[in-house]
């Protein structure tokens, strides 16, 4: 692919505390407190002794909403370096151009002086339109002046958008704490999935997320959720145009609250002969061979962010009643307003051997995030399936998992909706007409814990489906930066 640039003319950022070229990452110190806390619990508190027990675990990883934090105002949150990278081929006339630049206009006035923000556009070639500015008022209005310009043509080229994009990030010589490309296309680019690997490695090695919005039913979803899932972040389909505005809102107030990342779990199975079988989660985690330990890597948290990590432990018998603790977890982060790396207080997970032959009640918590972790692993199959013109199949599948879901939890509630609407989108003309778009978005979504908007699929309600799964997801400050979107 091409390379773009030099680029040598970005704005300063408001402090000289990140200079690219000698301490990109600075540590200014060591710290047991912070924005983020670790909490654990056990499927069944008591288990039977004299037989070996495999148990669910699970560890939650709570951030402090923004009013918890001691210092929220604008001035004193991180500031963000955000690249926004906008389909502008010929497809994207009329009406979706419009809302292009409305939704971008809206990102803009939205970020602080101290954040940046640059242009780049793609159609059949990339350019970069605007180098990062900093959101003063006269950096607003050189870039909203640069928005209301863009104009429709030519054809698709998502891989050129997107290196673009990346050499403007990878060119900064200083920079704010928070990096992201937003990708946003209608169009189809088949030759560009042999790029993503690429593209994604060299993302995490100048340290920004991607964020992927596919915009109308007829997108490349391959593309976009390829993104997302070597990225780790949502892919958000803008099922109805004029949303555009609001999943670019749900995103940049995400980001510009997040307060922790690198965040590091280290879990280690405690007492002879007990080991970790298998984490269940999506986020980068290896377990040692012997279980004896495993890790899990979560690349940030927004305020008032939760993330899940299930465990499955092995114990042996043991010859006594006993009360014992099972596993350890230590972690650390970066606390990005301390810009101090913090170790949390060790927690662990504890539960009764008894003398019963029957296991105790099982935990609500550790039970509807198992059943959100298998709904997730459904909906995955089924859009393979889909893919593949097996749609009977994937319905199998889908049925079996919603026999699986039980409970009237909020979270077993918006499951449910979840997998009923997964089934009825997959046959062959739902399928091109969205529906693999909207099951893509939906499987993102709960594997990340992390959404970029309200938005009730329209198809969804008209078959009397009222799916609730982005109410669990979506974090306050997301939730009032949207409402200014009316």
């Amino acid at each position: 692919m091409q390379s773009y640039g030099p680029f040598t003319d970005d704005d300063a950022v408001a402090s000289a505390q990140f200079n690219a070229e000698n301490d990109p990452e600075p540590e200014s110190g060591m710290a047991r407190e912070g924005v983020l806390t670790v909490e654990s619990k056990v499927e069944h508190s008591s288990l039977p002794k004299d037989r070996q027990v495999d148990v669910f675990g699970l560890v939650t990883v709570k951030s402090m909403k923004g009013e918890d934090v001691p210092v929220t105002t604008v001035k004193d949150r991180v500031a963000c370096d955000i690249v926004v990278v906008a389909d502008v081929s010929g497809s994207m006339g009329g009406d979706k151009i419009k809302l292009l630049r409305d939704a971008t206009a809206f990102m803009t006035r939205e970020l602080g002086d101290r954040d940046r923000l640059s242009l780049v556009t793609f159609s059949h070639v990339a350019q970069r339109v605007t180098p990062l500015k900093r959101m003063s008022a006269n950096g607003k209005d050189e870039t909203l002046s640069e928005i209301f310009r863009l104009s429709s043509g030519g054809g698709t080229s998502i891989a050129s958008g997107v290196k673009c994009g990346l050499d403007v990030l990878e060119a900064r010589r200083s920079r704010n704490q928070i990096g992201s490309l937003f990708l946003l296309t209608d169009g189809q680019d088949g030759s560009c999935l042999q790029y993503v690997p690429a593209l994604i490695e060299k993302a995490r090695a100048i340290g920004c997320s991607i964020y992927t919005f596919g915009f109308g039913n007829d997108h490349d979803t391959r593309v976009m959720n390829a993104f997302a899932e070597a990225a780790g972040t949502p892919f958000t389909f803008i099922e109805q145009l004029d949303a555009v505005r609001d999943a670019f809102a749900g995103a940049t107030s995400g980001l510009m609250s997040i307060n922790a990342q690198q965040v590091d779990l280290r879990l280690t199975a405690v007492g002879e002969g007990a080991r970790i079988k298998r984490v269940h989660t999506h986020f980068a985690n290896t377990v040692a061979d012997d279980g004896s330990s495993a890790t899990v890597q979560i690349p940030d948290m927004f305020a008032g962010e939760q993330r899940n990590v299930l465990v499955e432990l092995s114990l042996p018998a043991v010859s006594a009643v006993q009360h014992a603790t099972v596993l350890s977890v230590n972690s650390s982060y970066k606390d990005l307003k301390q810009r101090a790396l913090v170790h949390a207080p060790p927690c662990t997970m504890e539960l009764t051997r008894s003398a019963e032959q029957d296991a105790a009640e099982p935990e609500p918590e550790v039970t509807v995030q198992r059943q959100r972790v298998q709904t997730t692993n459904t909906l995955e199959q089924a859009v393979r399936l889909g893919d593949e013109g097996r749609f009977e199949e994937a319905q199998q599948l889908i049925e079996t998992q919603q026999a699986n879901v039980c409970g009237g939890c909020d979270m077993s509630n918006a499951l449910r909706e979840e997998l009923a609407d997964a089934k009825s989108r997959l046959t062959r003309n739902e399928w091109t007409d969205g529906g693999c778009a909207e099951v893509a978005d939906a499987v993102q979504m709960h594997k990340w814990e992390r959404c970029t908007n309200d938005r009730v699929s329209m198809k969804a309600k008209s078959r009397g489906i009222s799916k609730r799964s982005k109410g669990l997801y979506l974090q306050s400050a997301q939730k009032e930066c949207i409402s200014r979107c009316g």
